[in-house]
C-alpha cells in the first residue's frame, strides 16, 4: 500500500488559487494512471493525498514503481503557461508483514510518509517499527523547539567569505545553531525542516535577521565593516508580513541595508510573479540578493534571466570533487561565465583544499568560503580570526 502526499501543495493553492490546485491534482492523477500497472488501483484519499494498492507483487517491483512515481511526478507541470514543480513523498506498508486490515496498513504507510516528509521530501520509505519511535522523537523535538525559542537557546555563527583576487575578507555568512537544554546540540539538518513544517521558522527567521543586523552594528563599532548574508526559508519568503518585518528591523537597527545579503533558493521562485515582486521590494530597500545552491534546482538559467540577483552561490556539491573531476571543472567554468554575463559575482561554498582554491581562481570565481579558510565561528572568535587573517595576508 502506497500513501502519497504532494510536497508544498498548500503553497500552490495559497499562491495561485484553488483552481490551479485542482488542475494540478488532475495532472498528478493522470500521470499516476499512466505509470501504475494493471495490478494496481489508485484512490484519492482527500486533499493532495493518494493511495495506491499494488496486488500480487514483490518488494523489488514495489521499489521500482515507487522510484518511477517519484521521477514522473517530480517533472514540472505546465498550467496556463506557468511552470509548477511539486514532488511526491511516499510511505509504503506491506501486507501481511505490517498489518492484515486496511486501517492498520494505511496508518503505517501514512507514518512512513511523514518520516519522508521530515527527512527527505520527494522520496519513498517502507514502514519500519523503528519509525514509530522516531515519530515520538519528532513530537518531543517539536516541543523542545518551541521551548528553545522562548529560552533563547539559538545562536549564530559566522563563516568568512574571501575575495579570490585580493585575499581580503569581504563578508560573512550567518549560520543558525541550536543547543537545546533537553536534547543537547541539534543538527540544522534536523531542526530546520521541522521548523519549516511547523511554521516556527517564521519567528526564528525574524530573530536571525535582527541578530545579523545587530552584529553588523557591533562589528562596525569595532572598526569592521562587513556585509552579513542570511538564508531565507521558503515559508519566510512567502509570509505576508515578510517585507514589513525586514523594513522594521533595518529601521530599528539603523544599518546600511546594502550590508544585509539575503540568500534564496531556486524553489522560492515557484510563483514567478510573486517572487519578482518580493525581490524587487528587497532591492528597493537596498538589500543584496544571492541565489543559493545554484544548479541543484530546475530552470536555473530562466531564473537568472527573470530575476536581478547580485550574487550566484555555487553549491558545494560541485566543489567537493573539483580537484579530480573534469566534469565538475567544466561546470564551474560554465557557471562563472554565466554569472559574468548576468553581471553577478560568484561565491563558492565548501572550499576545503588548496587545490580547490587554485582551480576556482583559474575559473575566475570571485569569492570563496569553506573550511580551508575557517569553520563557522562565534562573533568573538570571528573578530580574532579576522585580525589574524589580516596580519597573515599583509606579510
Amino acid at each position: 500500500m502506497f500513501f502519497l502526499d504532494l510536497d508544498r501543495f498548500k503553497l500552490v493553492n495559497d499562491s495561485f488559487g484553488h483552481s490551479y490546485g485542482d488542475t494540478l491534482l488532475q495532472k498528478v492523477a493522470h500521470r499516476l494512471k499512466s505509470i501504475t500497472p494493471n495490478n494496481g488501483t489508485i484512490y484519492r484519499l482527500g486533499g493532495d493525498e493518494f493511495i495506491i494498492i499494488l496486488r500480487n507483487t514483490t518488494i523489488k517491483k514495489t521499489q521500482s514503481l515507487a522510484e518511477q512515481i517519484v521521477k514522473e511526478l517530480s517533472e514540472p507541470y505546465i498550467i496556463e503557461q506557468l511552470e509548477i514543480v511539486t514532488t511526491p513523498s511516499i510511505g509504503i506498508s506491506v501486507y501481511p508483514l505490517d498489518g492484515i486490515d486496511a486501517e492498520t496498513l494505511i496508518q503505517k504507510a501514512d507514518n512512513a510518509m511523514y518520516h519522508v516528509k521530515r527527512i527527505a521530501r520527494g522520496h519513498y520509505q517502507f514502514h519500519r517499527e523503528s519509525l514509530k519511535q522516531k515519530s515520538l522523537g519528532n513530537i518531543q523535538m517539536d516541543s523542545s523547539l518551541r521551548k528553545g525559542i522562548q529560552q533563547n537557546e539559538f545562536f549564530l555563527v559566522y563563516q568568512p567569505q574571501i575575495d579570490a583576487t585580493t585575499n581580503k575578507i569581504v563578508g560573512a555568512e550567518a549560520l543558525l545553531r541550536w543547543h537545546s537544554r533537553d536534547l543537547g546540540p541539534v543538527s540544522p539538518n534536523v531542526f530546520i525542516p521541522l521548523a519549516e513544517e511547523t511554521g516556527l521558522i517564521i519567528p526564528i527567521g525574524e530573530w536571525v535577521l535582527e541578530q545579523a543586523c545587530n552584529q553588523i552594528i557591533a562589528w562596525k563599532e569595532e572598526g569592521i565593516l562587513l556585509p552579513i548574508a542570511i538564508n531565507l526559508s521558503i515559508r519566510q519568503f512567502y509570509y505576508h508580513n515578510f517585507i514589513p518585518s525586514v523594513e522594521k528591523i533595518i529601521q530599528k537597527t539603523d544599518i546600511d541595508p546594502s550590508l544585509l545579503h539575503m540568500e534564496i533558493t531556486e524553489s522560492m521562485a515557484i510563483d514567478q510573479e510573486f517572487a519578482t515582486k518580493v525581490l524587487q521590494q528587497l532591492k528597493n530597500i537596498g538589500v543584496k540578493i544571492a541565489i543559493d545552491d545554484f544548479g541543484t534546482g530546475y530552470s536555473s538559467l530562466s531564473h537568472l534571466k527573470k530575476f536581478s540577483f547580485d550574487y550566484l552561490k555555487i553549491d558545494q556539491s560541485f566543489i567537493r570533487d573539483l580537484d579530480h573531476n573534469k566534469d565538475e571543472q567544466d561546470m564551474i567554468s560554465i557557471i562563472t561565465m554565466l554569472a559574468k554575463n548576468f553581471n553577478m559575482r560568484t561565491i563558492a561554498e565548501g572550499v576545503e583544499t588548496e587545490k580547490h582554491v587554485d582551480l576556482l581562481k583559474k575559473y575566475e570565481c570571485d569569492i570563496m568560503q569553506g573550511f580551508f579558510y575557517s569553520r563557522p565561528l562565534p562573533p568573538s572568535e570571528f573578530t580574532q580570526w579576522q585580525k589574524n587573517w589580516e596580519i597573515q595576508t599583509h606579510l
